[in-house]
């Protein structure tokens, strides 16, 4: 675990920081912003967040997000019920980062929900 951490640390030391808008898909009529499917699931993400901690597609969920077991399950939930998607199992189990998280919301989230949040 303190090896994880410490390439975690290295890791951040060498890469620039990263936006979210800039990592992103942007939507199809506004190119400078998030599509509405992302920035609705980063909302529901960012509030397990300590308040003013950006969050970046490439933070871990449990490790920087800090999601515990029952929080993580806890997201899944309330990602289902936003978007009105059941996820499988398997895909939500899969799930590391918030990249993770949003590219599986791609997948599985119909296009006109994802277009009408």
């Amino acid at each position: 675990m303190q090896r994880a951490a410490y390439s975690q640390q290295l890791i951040a030391l060498i890469q620039p920081p990263f936006s979210l808008t800039k990592v992103l898909p942007y939507s199809s009529t506004n190119r400078n912003r998030p599509s509405p499917l992302h920035e609705a699931a980063s909302d529901l993400i960012k509030a397990y967040l300590p308040a003013g901690r950006p969050l970046t597609p490439t933070m871990h969920l449990r490790d920087e997000v800090g999601l515990d077991s029952l929080e993580f399950v806890e997201l899944a939930m309330r990602l289902e019920s936003r978007f009105r998607v059941t996820l499988p199992d398997e895909q939500i189990g899969k799930w590391q980062t918030v990249a993770d998280v949003l590219h599986c919301l791609d997948q599985f989230v119909p296009q006109q929900v994802s277009q009408a949040v």
